[in-house]
């Protein structure tokens, strides 16, 4: 095979499996979200306006530092290959998550910080929190409260929201609804959810992973299916 179709292949191949492992990573974040809003403990209008990617605000910047000191997986697996396969999307580093749940609760922190970081901690979606980093955090960090502001991190002046957000990023925001009901927060969950299988099913067809693998969503809603149409009838 030529060098340059070969590099194409490694290229698809890597490309593929970067989106599907942020797609992972967005998830998990997607998930402790919801359950900060299940809890009452954030308010979902924090999804309400786009995030500047231009600049960061103080508060975020504390938050997803603070946030990073989880064992959260921030870089993806070292690939063998030609570093020319990362150009696409810069870097294998991937924080845009824990900044996008920083803004989220900086955004709609509905006042209690105190129990949000202790759902953060117990929930383990993060992970275990990596002592070293938190002290360092605890010494480094001039400023480590916020006040909840619906506004922050919203493009202002002449940034305006110009930058695009990192590769393989579609967290949710910039969503213009003014009362967010229970029906509009479902919503918003089926279409992230609409979001991961897409990506999932381009990821399993692209390497033929069999179901022991992957097994989709869709699958697997025809397995149960199967499975309660052949379970006995209650005595």
């Amino acid at each position: 095979m030529p060098h340059d179709a070969c590099f194409q292949d490694l290229h698809r191949q890597a490309e593929r499996e970067a989106l599907y492992w942020r797609a992972h990573q967005q998830s998990t974040v997607w998930d402790l979200f919801l359950e900060l809003v299940a809890l009452g403990l954030v308010n979902p209008e924090a999804l309400k306006f786009q995030i500047d990617w231009d600049t960061c605000s103080q508060a975020i910047q504390s938050l997803a530092w603070y946030l990073g000191c989880f064992e959260f997986p921030h870089y993806e697996n070292e690939a063998d290959c030609d570093d020319r396969l990362y150009e696409l999307w810069g870097s294998r580093a991937f924080n845009a998550p824990l900044t996008w749940l920083a803004t989220m609760i900086v955004r709609g922190c509905t006042g209690d910080a105190v129990k949000i970081m202790k759902v953060v901690t117990e929930s383990r979606c993060l992970g275990s929190l990596n002592i070293e980093a938190y002290d360092y955090w605890l010494k480094a960090c001039k400023n480590k409260s916020f006040t909840p502001n619906l506004d922050e991190g919203k493009p202002m002046g002449l940034s305006n929201g110009r930058r695009l957000p990192p590769f393989g990023f579609w967290l949710l925001h910039n969503i213009p609804v003014e009362n967010w009901t229970d029906e509009c927060v479902g919503l918003v969950r089926c279409e992230y959810v609409s979001k991961f299988d897409n990506i999932e099913y381009i990821y399993k067809k692209f390497f033929n992973f069999p179901d022991e693998v992957i097994l989709l969503a869709e699958d697997q809603k025809e397995n149960l299916a199967k499975n309660s149409d052949s379970m006995p009838p209650d005595v």
